[in-house]
Parts: structure tokens; sequence; C-alpha cells
């Protein structure tokens, strides 16, 4: 280990990784694709009682499959599902892996915090706990989530961990469900916070999922329109674009980011990913080590695939777009593209932020 001092955990990481560029600093994991809510648009809500459940890791493999990312030099983890809350031995992993040294975060939908969920956070208390909420008032709840009562409930328990100091965040989802709302969930997380954190660029479904994404998003012009009246989102979309170039063809690999370097992800059955969303990718932690499958199968499994001929490929704007070759598996695509959605996402994001097509082309060689 270095000597030097760390300012920060940003710091902390980068030093880490100048020794061991594998180092699976963040792991994220679906304890359950079991939610008890039927929202529409997600692509992963198997219902509360589905058969699946009998599949999903004990409490003994989490154990030895996060010891494994702990000896590896895991750092984060991120629960998630379906709703995590859901699995009959949430408390033990959590607890468990706090004693890990893990640092922990959970998404959740918050219905299931009661008073004494809430202590068990207080007592076991989370990096964060990032709730995402669906509506202002209770009849767009019900619209959204298929469930009444919900909007109650969700305030309740985000009273509670207000009350007790636990460390929570709200975003939201945007849907033709929910949009009418944008201002007053606005007004409703402002309420408990600064930051009004929201998304709607859906994903496709899971093999396992049941939802329709594609049926419930937004238009990409209803989508740049959003974020041209969020004066916070505009603003990161200046930053990010300032210094804008254009992205180089893909000819060695077709993945433009880092995805199989920052951590792992694992399903609730056991099969790790390089990322969250590339389900068609994946190694059998349940019976094979995790050193295994991060440090020598992802690698080869990502290195092998191939660069498929497509739009994608000499495409300048991905960072407009934000299309990647597991986003276009999971939508139905092909990973060279197109994706009319995404495409159009792009070409209008660079219309509101002065990125023209003459200018692309100028600036695009072979273009």
């Amino acid at each position: 280990m270095s000597d030097r001092r760390c300012a920060d955990f940003g710091e902390l990481v980068t030093i880490l990784r100048e020794q061991d560029e594998r180092l699976p600093v963040a792991v994220t994991a679906d304890l359950t694709y079991r939610c008890n809510f039927r929202c529409a648009h997600c692509f992963c809500r198997l219902p509360e009682n589905a058969p699946q459940a009998q599949q999903e890791l004990t409490f003994a493999e989490w154990d030895r499959i996060l010891g494994e990312c702990v000896d590896e030099g895991a750092l984060c983890l991120t629960l998630t599902g379906g709703e995590a809350l859901l699995h009959p031995d949430f408390r033990r992993i959590w607890v468990m892996a706090k004693r890990r040294g893990l640092l922990l975060e959970l998404f959740t939908n918050a219905a299931l915090l009661d008073s004494e969920e809430v202590s068990f956070f207080a007592e076991w208390p989370p990096r964060l706990l990032s709730v995402s909420v669906y509506a202002a008032t209770e009849e767009t709840y019900r619209y959204f989530t298929g469930r009444s009562g919900m909007l109650a409930r969700v305030r309740s328990a985000l009273d509670l961990l207000a009350e007790r100091g636990v460390a929570f965040e709200l975003k939201t989802v945007l849907t033709r469900r929910n949009v009418h709302e944008f201002e007053a969930l606005r007004q409703l997380f402002s309420q408990y916070g600064k930051t009004f954190r929201w998304d709607a660029e859906l994903l496709g479904t899971y093999s396992t999922g049941g939802g329709n994404p594609a049926a419930e998003r937004l238009t990409p012009a209803e989508v740049v329109a959003l974020e041209q009246a969020d004066a916070v989102r505009y603003r990161e979309w200046q930053r990010l674009l300032r210094d804008w170039e254009p992205a180089p063809p893909l000819v060695q690999t077709p993945f433009r980011c880092g995805v199989g370097m920052g951590g792992p992800h694992f399903d609730p059955y056991g099969r790790m990913r390089p990322c969250m969303v590339f389900e068609s990718l994946s190694y059998d932690a349940r019976t094979g080590s995790v050193r295994q499958g991060w440090r020598e199968v992802l690698p080869r499994m990502l290195a092998a695939f191939p660069v498929v001929p497509g739009p994608c490929v000499s495409c300048a704007w991905p960072q407009l777009c934000r299309f990647c070759p597991a986003t276009a598996l999971l939508a139905g695509c092909s990973v060279g593209g197109p994706s009319p959605f995404h495409c159009e996402l792009g070409r209008l994001r660079a219309q509101a932020h002065g990125i023209s097509e003459e200018r692309r082309a100028s600036l695009t060689p072979g273009y």
C-alpha cells in the first residue's frame, strides 16, 4: 500500500487502482427481481410471490460471494432489485456486508419502510438510501405503481428517515403516466432536499422483466424539452459538452465506456455481469469463484465481443445519446445500431446545445 495521504475517497480509489487496475471498487447486486409494485415501465418486476424466489441466492451464498468481493478489494456495495427488502434474508445480508467493511447503498421504493425497518437502518446506517418516488398525488401513484395508498406510505417513510437521521436521496423516473406532475414532483422533492433527480431514458426489459418500457417512455423531443426546462439539468449538459469533440469510430471494441472495470454486478441467481444491464454476458458465481469470473472470464468475454457494423460504430455523438451495446441488446436492437429513439435523442440534444450537423461533419475525420 502506498504511503501517500488521501484527500478523499476518489483519491483513495485512484491510488488503489495504480496498484490494481481491475480493483472491483463498486459492486452492485439485485437481491431479487420481485417487487411490491407493478410499474408498467419497469424492466424487472416479478410478482412478490413469483416462483423464482426459490432460485434466489441464500444468505450463505451471498456471504461467500460478497466475502470474495471484499477479498478482491471491493469497497462499496449497492443493493437493489426489484425491491431488495423483499428478500427474506435482507437484514442478515445487510449486517454481514456492513461487518465486512463495505459502504452500503440501497435502492428502494420505500413502501416497506415502516418504523421497525427505519430503526434497523438507524442502527446499521447506510451510506445512502436512494428512494424512488413516482408521483405527487395518490391518484397518479396508483396509476403508476398499480397499488393504492402508496404516496402516504412513502411520505411516512421519508419523514421517519429524516427524524432518525438516516441519509437518503430522492429520485424519480418520468413516463407518460407521471410527466404531468413534473413540477409537483420538483416541489415535493424540495421538502426533503435540494436535488431534483430524474431520468426519462427507459431501458428495455430483462428476460424475466414483464414491463414494457418502450410503450411508457416519452418521445426524444419531450425528454429534451424537460431537460431544457430544468435549469440544473441544462447546466449539467452544458458543462459536459463545453469541450465537446466528436468521438472516433469504433475499431477494436464496441465499448466506449469502462464496462467491466469498476466492479461486477450480480443478479438474484448468482450470475455475475460486467455491468447491471449487460444481461447477455455473465458468469455463474454460484458455482465458480468471484476472482475467476472478474479477473479472467468476464474480461475474456468482453475482449471477444465483436464490433458489429452499423451507424453506432462511426457516430460522433455517443456522449449525447448514451447508447451502448448492453442497452442495445436489452432494447432488442443490433449492437451496431440504429436505435431510432436514441439517434433522435442525440440529434435533438446536439441541436439544443449548439452542436450543429455542419460542426459535427467538419470535426469528424472521414465522416
